[in-house]
C-alpha cells in the first residue's frame, strides 16, 4: 500500500476518535412541561444546559424509570426549590 493511500485511512480513524470522545449527551429535551412534580415521585434530576449539545435549558427529572423535561431551576423558581429540597434528601 502507498503511503499516500495510508493518510485518508488515518484521518478517517482520528475522526472517528475525537467523535467517540466528544462531550455529546444521549438524548436532550425538546421541550418542557410546566408542570409542578411531589417531592415523593423525583428519584433524580439533571440540568440541561443550552449550547452543550442541546436545544433548550431544562430540567430532567426521573421519575417512576422515566425522564420528564421541565423548564430550567432560573425559568421557574418553584423548580429551583424542587431541586433543593432533592438535594437535601441526597445527603
Amino acid at each position: 500500500m502507498e503511503p499516500r493511500a495510508c493518510v485518508p485511512v488515518l484521518l478517517l480513524l482520528l475522526l472517528s476518535a475525537a467523535l467517540c470522545t466528544a462531550d455529546y449527551p444521549l438524548d436532550c429535551c425538546l421541550t418542557v412541561v410546566d408542570r409542578r412534580l411531589p417531592l415523593k415521585v423525583i428519584q433524580r434530576y439533571s440540568l440541561q444546559e443550552e449550547g452543550r449539545g442541546c436545544a433548550i435549558r431544562a430540567t430532567a427529572f426521573l421519575v417512576k424509570g422515566k425522564w420528564l423535561c421541565l423548564p430550567h431551576p432560573e425559568q421557574r423558581p418553584w423548580v429551583q426549590r424542587l431541586i433543593e429540597k432533592v438535594d437535601q434528601r441526597s445527603q
